[in-house]
């Protein structure tokens, strides 16, 4: 892939999930890489892993839904990079649950990681990239923040606005040498809840592999397209459909097996919880 080999980059949530994968495919493009988490045991890890390849990899423990977290992520990359082209905005956290039952805490933290985060971490690394007059910004959105996920409200909440957002910015960006683009997969096969309880999406849904997803980010990067939805259905038209016709958009969701996937997991999870 041309045009990013020697590239600086930062990754958030990289110690597992696409993360992972996502610093794999940054590597294997030649592109250095801060990988940030709060899981520093999985980051040193990875680090390990990748740190012979070439590029040079190093691991910072984080919480970037703190301010002194995204302050120490930036400024240490600034250290030790000397410049930052490019952006991934990765960490996320998704509950299954009854919006109902879910208390002011767990979300909080998801507003704050999901949403509020990737905001405030952009906006510290946009002075350098501003100066710099080039960067690269992508974001990880969702299917489920195009149609609005039961039993994961929260979380499409929060992706929806990711994606919102990430399309304003865009067109704020485009005269300044900066592109940002977002990658909407759907359900990702073997990754979290799927991996965790043994279970697949609905067949007339289906996933994509993580390792799609993350390949899809390091192509974003070198193309800048404005949005990616990854799918293995033709999900467009469903969409059109659901925008012109928001409860004929529901009763399809539902009639694909997807309302009662959702409360199938949101059982499980809350089982798992009480154990």
């Amino acid at each position: 892939m041309t045009g990013i080999k020697g590239k600086y980059a930062v990754l958030t949530g990289a110690s597992r999930g696409i993360g992972r994968l996502v610093a794999r495919e940054l590597v294997r493009e030649g592109v250095n890489v801060a990988i940030a988490a709060r899981d520093f045991a999985a980051l040193s890890e990875l680090a390990g892993e990748l740190g012979s390849k070439g590029p040079d990899v190093f691991p910072l423990q984080v919480d970037v839904a703190t301010r002194d977290g995204r302050e120490k992520l930036v400024g240490e990359a600034m250290r030790r990079f000397g410049r930052i082209d490019i952006l991934i905005n990765n960490a996320a956290l998704g509950v299954w649950a009854k919006f109902h039952e879910q208390d002011e805490a767990q979300i909080e933290a998801m507003v704050d990681t999901n949403l509020k985060a990737p905001m405030l971490l952009t906006r510290k690394v946009l002075d350098h990239m501003v100066k710099q007059g080039s960067g690269q910004i992508v974001n990880i959105g969702s299917l489920s923040g195009k149609k609005g996920n039961p039993y994961l409200g929260v979380y499409s909440g929060t992706k929806a606005g990711i994606m919102e957002w990430s399309s304003a910015l865009r067109g704020e960006l485009k005269d300044l040498g900066i592109g940002v683009s977002v990658i909407c997969p759907t359900y990702v096969s073997g990754k979290g809840v799927f991996a965790k309880f043994g279970i697949d999406a609905p067949p007339a849904v289906g996933t994509v592999p993580a390792e799609r997803v993350a390949k899809a980010v390091v192509d974003a990067i070198a193309r800048n397209p404005e949005e990616v939805i990854l799918s293995p259905l033709p999900v467009r038209p469903l969409l059109a459909i659901n925008a012109l016709f928001p409860a004929l958009g529901s009763r399809i969701l539902s009639s694909l097996g997807v309302v009662k996937m959702a409360d199938r997991l949101t059982e499980m999870e809350k089982d798992l919880a009480n154990k």
